[in-house]
């Protein structure tokens, strides 16, 4: 009887990460590749367009809805996380409605590569 053995390795993470975050059609200056936390003045409809580069080709790259997947999250105090979603942004960019009671809203914004995070950021709204 013969035997064989298949070893299936993981797949590597594409090499992508956020570059750049324009709010309602201005760039945000203080955000770069070494410091992942920015503030942004409240508006009452903002706007968020997230650029995605491909650091080996300097690309831009485009979220596909399917494998490459960009998501906002909203911190809650009650579970002290990241929990309650607030939207998937539609190719790169998206709306996001802040709560007008609450001060200092926070939002993570995930980059999901086949369902496995390959990058985020910070957001807080004061």
């Amino acid at each position: 009887m013969i035997r064989h053995s298949v070893l299936v390795l993981p797949i590597d993470p594409r090499p992508i990460q956020i570059s750049t975050i324009r709010l309602n059609g201005e760039v945000q200056t203080q955000f770069n590749h070494a410091k992942r936390f920015i503030t942004m003045k409240r508006h009452d409809d903002m706007s968020i367009f997230v650029e995605l580069r491909n650091m080996k080709t300097f690309e831009t790259v485009f979220a596909d809805e399917e494998n490459l997947c960009l998501e906002a999250y909203e911190y809650e105090e009650s579970t002290k996380n990241y929990t309650k979603k607030m939207t998937k942004f539609k190719q790169n960019g998206g709306r996001i409605k802040p709560k007008s009671n609450q001060s200092g809203t926070k939002i993570k914004l995930l980059l999901s590569d086949r369902k496995k995070v390959i990058d985020y950021c910070l957001i807080g709204i004061v």
